[in-house]
């Protein structure tokens, strides 16, 4: 993704621009990613520094935390936003989209002072044991709540008799 993002590209018109590369999203939930799409972000950090292209980390805390047993921290995802400097700056962003197959993945390269896509690529790849549990890592959780259940002993007369799934049985 990141040879198709910068290869061929007018590196004159890019002289001083730094990435800044952001979490892969689903590409029917721009709201979901999941740790395939926060890897794919990872990797771009990586592709684009090994082929000279600056890079700016934004997730910096605003501390380093130390946990015993767990480590030193420094990046952080609190909640909140990141102000995009000036127009020396260009977006890596992306999405994917999963069959039972098959993992699509876009990406672009993106002015934010004007929306101008300047480089896009893609790329289709099998879908794999990995990949799906990656997949099923998605930044969403739960959230809790409640569900009413009572007993078939409740049920009044004259309501509908119970179903097969209602009383408990398994129906394939």
């Amino acid at each position: 993704l990141c040879e198709q993002l910068i290869s061929n590209i007018n590196q004159a018109g890019l002289y001083g621009t730094v990435a800044l590369p952001t979490s892969f999203v689903n590409q029917d939930d721009f709201e979901q990613s999941s740790s395939f799409g926060r890897y794919v972000a990872e990797q771009m950090f990586y592709e684009f520094n090994q082929r000279g292209f600056p890079i700016r980390e934004y997730r910096i805390g605003h501390e380093i935390i130390m946990r015993e047993s767990e480590g030193d921290f420094y990046l952080s995802r609190e909640n909140g936003s990141f102000n995009i400097p000036d127009g020396s700056s260009v977006v890596i962003a992306g999405t994917y989209y999963q069959d039972k197959f098959s993992l699509f993945v876009n990406a672009r390269l993106i002015r934010p002072a004007d929306g101008l896509v300047l480089r896009t690529a893609q790329m289709v790849m099998p879908m794999t044991g990995v990949a799906q549990r990656m997949l099923a890592r998605s930044g969403r959780r739960l959230e809790a709540g409640s569900l009413g259940i009572r007993s078939a002993k409740e049920l009044q007369p004259g309501n509908e008799p119970m179903s097969v799934i209602d009383m408990g049985y398994d129906v394939h």
